[in-house]
């Protein structure tokens, strides 16, 4: 008898995943060339991208420029959902796409307040 799935006694571990296609080989940091064919497909991240480059050019002993790139941020405030919409059709999964990495977003306060430590214990420098 042919059954499905692993022999009795063997875990999935021996098994091929579907989604195993769609994950990189390694997690991208910012040693990496950014995906600059992506970026420029939408304005904002695009403007995002560019203003970070520019600012950073700038970077000197004079000029220090810390960069800090929270996710997506959630909190009060947001009276048009623009961002809790999102999370909220993720949570009702209602989402048409889940990204491979899942979701990751940060309460808006609490990005502020690495904001002012960035500001204050940040190093300067790409």
């Amino acid at each position: 008898m042919q059954g499905r799935g692993p022999a009795p006694g063997r875990g999935r571990e021996h098994q091929r995943d579907d989604r195993d296609q769609h994950r990189p080989e390694r997690v991208a940091d910012e040693r990496d060339e950014p995906p600059l064919s992506l970026i420029n497909k939408w304005p904002y991240y695009r403007s995002k991208y560019y203003g970070e480059q520019s600012a950073l050019a700038r970077d000197a002993e004079d000029f220090e420029v810390v960069v800090v790139n929270p996710a997506l941020l959630l909190g009060p405030g947001d009276l048009h959902g623009s961002s809790t919409e999102d999370v909220r059709r993720a949570l009702e999964q209602r989402s048409p796409v889940v990204p491979a990495g899942g979701y990751a977003f940060v309460d808006a306060r609490d990005a502020a307040e690495g904001m002012i430590l960035a500001l204050q214990k940040g190093r300067a420098g790409p």
